[in-house]
């Protein structure tokens, strides 16, 4: 259900670009390709995770395993994502510190 929200507000950004300002424009130099670029890979990904969500709801209701290993999978994919970014906020906390500084 919030992978559908994410993907409508997506999609109506991507739509209209100029309802919607991303922050990251200012610091961008002459790439105004990388705004519908990263919608678009976002977008990707929400549609990806709608898809792998719909297979393990359809394999947990029919009892087939195969349908739910892509979730266990993405599961395991975002627990090591996460520990590195923890690791990462121990060992590196000025260097996190003074890139939030910048951004505000």
């Amino acid at each position: 259900l919030i992978n559908s929200v994410v993907l409508l507000i997506l999609l109506s950004a991507f739509s209209d670009p100029e309802r919607y300002y991303l922050p990251h424009t200012e610091l961008s130099t002459d790439f105004d390709f990388t705004d519908d670029a990263n919608i678009c890979i976002a977008t990707a990904v929400s549609l990806l995770m709608i898809t792998i969500c719909g297979m393990a709801t359809y394999g947990a209701y029919k009892q087939l395993s195969a349908w739910i290993v892509p979730f266990f999978c993405y599961q395991i994919f975002d627990f090591a994502l996460n520990t590195l970014v923890g690791i990462s906020v121990v060992i590196y906390p000025n260097s996190i510190q003074d890139y939030l500084r910048q951004l505000v």
